[in-house]
Formats: structure tokens, sequence, C-alpha cells
């Protein structure tokens, strides 16, 4: 018999992350098949979201009410936010090197 692995510290269940934002537990697993977020764990009773996905669901549910962008728009967005954010710390570094 198969048991669900331990959350870590930090980690949250499917249900955990659902109820924390706000989100029924279908959603979230739509989400999740959608390529949003990367949980650990093979089946949705299994996964478990670490605070990079966790900050990242929250993010995507803000841009889908606030803004009323689907899923695969938010998914483009955050991606797109993530790229931007890792370009600036790359030319943040580079700066320092030629400074």
């Amino acid at each position: 018999m198969s048991r669900a692995p331990t959350p870590r510290r930090g980690h949250l269940t499917l249900i955990e992350l659902s109820r924390s934002v706000g989100i029924r537990e279908r959603h979230l697993i739509a989400l999740v098949e959608h390529g949003l977020v990367d949980p650990d764990g093979d089946a949705p009773s299994d996964w478990r979201f670490d605070e990079t996905a966790t900050a990242r669901l929250r993010r995507a549910v803000r841009l889908r009410r606030d803004l009323r962008i689907n899923t695969a728009g938010a998914t483009l967005a955050l991606d797109l936010l993530d790229e931007l954010a890792r370009l600036r710390t790359e030319l943040d570094q580079l700066r320092r090197l030629v400074d």
C-alpha cells in the first residue's frame, strides 16, 4: 500500500493550498493540468506545493480575479514576469562585473 509523502515544512497539500488561496480543489487541479504550477507528487492526493508554487498560484488567482485573464493568459503572463525577473538579476550581475 502506497502512502502519500509526508508534507515537508512549507509544503502544502492540494486541500491546504486550495483553501489558502480560496479556490476549489478541482480548479487547482485544472491549473496544474494547464502547467501553471508543478507540484511534487504523481497524483492529486500526493501533490505537495512549495513556496514558489504557492506564490505563483496566488498571483495567478489575482490576475484572473482582478484583470479577468483566463488560465492560459495568466500562465503566459507569469512566465514572462518570471523571465523578466531572471533577466533583471542577470543584468545586475553583469553591471557589477563592469563596475
